[in-house]
């Protein structure tokens, strides 16, 4: 066989456009899950750095359109392939009634978030514009964030938390610092910026924030954490314990000014906990409780927060407003429900009811607290649509569903994001964990492992002043794209190719 002398010189693009169809899906397929590393349980950011870099280097917008489209969504597939491995985990909490969902479940969602970025890889390949990729790209996890009620879960930057890089969400916003980062990446490409490329990875990568040491005069908040594993919660003998681990730590000295329990702390109603709360309050000595439980009124069952106040009466209530599809509810639920298929959290069909959101708890002693319950701290856009400034975030979530690999640190880092997007400190109550106290940068002030039992302490940290980001939300992303695809117009001798 024999080998063109100048086989060493062809660019890359061009070995890849001679690949067969095949090879370039496993090519794409296997940069996205490379990059998926990132994420936790692997946790090395850099990775992701390098699958983009790979990415952009092979510039798939020379490809045909078509071929383009297939690319993208190849590596999409392989990214959230390897992200969302734990979504088989809340299926085999009953096997025997959702087992045989679980793997489709992965391939659906995998090959339906892929198709986001599959479009994004067409409209590049159309424009043939590497530029215009980049903004497609965050386009793409921008809308990826909206339809169909949303799934932000997974994107590129939210593996960069516990680093420098994500700062820059106080400013940017998660879409604007996404589309930042594929600019940044796609321009170093060319060979000028490559250096440049490689000196700021390294500088974002290698200096991680540390986290203070709590101080001051800020109220004492605690979580607690019951290591109630989700097919123990509700058998009859198991309920009495995890709920008497929850009054203990409760209990515990020195006291709290701000107690919380996780999601669906009680395994009766909550209207029926009146005995609860003020056993409580009492255990508490004056710290106010939040404590999640499902509530049952108007033929409706909703997943809600409780807080209660000193005397052990629920001053105020928060029903969780965005809820999970296919978890905590059925689309087509009556139809669903006639095949016997139901959501994973809901006893029929029609699954929770959605509350109304935008509730603020006046906490005695802490101020005005935000109240999340699990799904919904990954919207950034929700949580920064307030009218009123919060003191802080708290977070309450069951993520025993989510299993004992990535998925739980996942989750713990949308709750580290909110905080840097926003400024603010958020206390975090996880089930079997993980539980912790963030501080308005982001960093872990205290916290409790995967699988312990216990709760943990800390002062509540010092909110920032209102960042960039909660002014204005997603304009940065919007006055990015708006600059490249100017540029693109006016400028397209200056792209990539």
């Amino acid at each position: 066989m024999s080998v063109s002398p100048n086989n060493s010189q062809t660019p890359l693009s061009d070995r890849l456009s001679r690949l067969s169809a095949r090879a370039r899906f496993g090519t794409f397929a296997g940069l996205g899950g490379l990059g998926a590393l990132a994420h936790p349980p692997v946790g090395l950011p850099i990775l992701t750095i390098a699958a983009l870099l790979a990415l952009f280097w092979l510039r798939p917008w020379t490809l045909a359109p078509r071929a383009a489209a297939w690319a993208g969504w190849a590596f999409g597939l392989g990214h959230f392939a390897v992200t969302l491995h734990w979504l088989v985990e809340p299926f085999l909490v009953d096997i025997a009634r959702h087992g045989w969902m679980a793997p489709f479940a992965i391939a659906l969602m995998a090959g339906g978030l892929a198709l986001f970025w599959g479009a994004a890889f067409w409209v590049g390949a159309w424009r043939r514009s590497g530029l215009v990729l980049a903004v497609a790209m965050a386009a793409a996890e921008f809308a990826r964030a909206h339809v169909f009620t949303g799934f932000p879960w997974g994107m590129h930057v939210t593996a960069f938390v516990d680093v420098q890089l994500y700062q820059g969400a106080s400013w940017l916003g998660p879409h604007g610092l996404t589309a930042a980062l594929y600019l940044i990446v796609a321009l170093s490409v060319r060979m000028w910026a490559t250096l440049a490329m490689g000196g700021a990875a390294l500088a974002v990568l290698s200096v991680a924030p540390v986290a203070p040491a709590p101080q001051g005069d800020g109220p004492i908040v605690r979580v607690v954490q019951p290591n109630a594993e989700q097919h123990l919660k509700r058998v009859p003998e198991q309920a009495p314990i995890f709920l008497n681990r929850q009054l203990e730590a409760t209990a515990a000295l020195p006291g709290a000014e701000l107690v919380i329990w996780p999601e669906v702390a009680l395994t009766t109603w909550l209207e029926n906990a009146s005995g609860i709360f003020e056993e409580a309050a009492r255990r508490g000595q004056g710290a106010a409780v939040l404590i999640g439980a499902q509530s049952y009124r108007d033929g409706k069952v909703f997943n809600a927060l409780a807080h209660v106040d000193e005397a052990g009466q629920m001053a105020s209530r928060y029903d969780k407003a965005h809820l999970v599809p296919f978890g905590e509810y059925m689309p087509l639920g009556e139809l669903f429900s006639r095949m016997g298929i139901y959501g994973l959290a809901a006893g029929d069909g029609y699954g929770f009811a959605a509350g109304d959101g935008g509730v603020i708890f006046n906490v005695e002693g802490v101020g005005p607290v935000l109240p999340l319950i699990c799904y919904e701290s990954i919207f950034a856009h929700d949580v920064r649509r307030l009218d009123f400034r919060p003191r802080m975030i708290a977070v309450v979530t069951n993520d025993a569903w989510f299993g004992q690999l990535g998925g739980p640190a996942q989750h713990l880092q949308h709750a580290q994001a909110r905080a840097i997007e926003l400024g603010l400190p958020v206390a975090r109550s996880a089930n079997t964990g993980i539980s912790a106290i963030i501080d308005a940068k982001g960093r872990i002030v205290a916290s409790l492992g995967l699988g312990e039992t216990g709760h943990v302490d800390a002062r509540l940290p010092a909110p920032l002043p209102p960042t960039l980001y909660a002014l204005t939300g997603d304009l940065g992303l919007l006055g990015l794209a708006i600059m490249v695809l100017l540029s693109h117009v006016a400028l397209r001798r200056f792209d990539l190719d």
